[in-house]
């Protein structure tokens, strides 16, 4: 069954069984899809695109602020699947 058929509910953005839309795609044109971890890593996969890329990381939040590790995880699923 395909990534973006298997959705809990309601939730906006839609997602399948512990995956989300990455950032800044949609669903049904870019199919790619996300799980992250807790110090960063991070997986995308693409079943339309037939790829997939990991980014492994060891950031621990001792402030909470994400936006840092936010755009280094952007910069690496743009160019994982230009």
């Amino acid at each position: 069954m395909a990534l973006d058929r298997i959705h809990t509910g309601e939730l906006s953005p839609p997602r399948g069984l512990f995956w989300h839309p990455a950032p800044g795609t949609e669903p049904e044109t870019d199919d790619i899809w996300v799980h992250y971890g807790f110090t960063g890593t991070g997986i995308w996969i693409s079943p339309g695109k037939d790829r997939w890329a990991a980014l492994l990381t060891n950031k621990l939040y001792y402030t909470r602020d994400r936006e840092p590790l936010t755009h280094v995880r952007n910069a690496f699923r743009s160019l994982a699947f230009a």
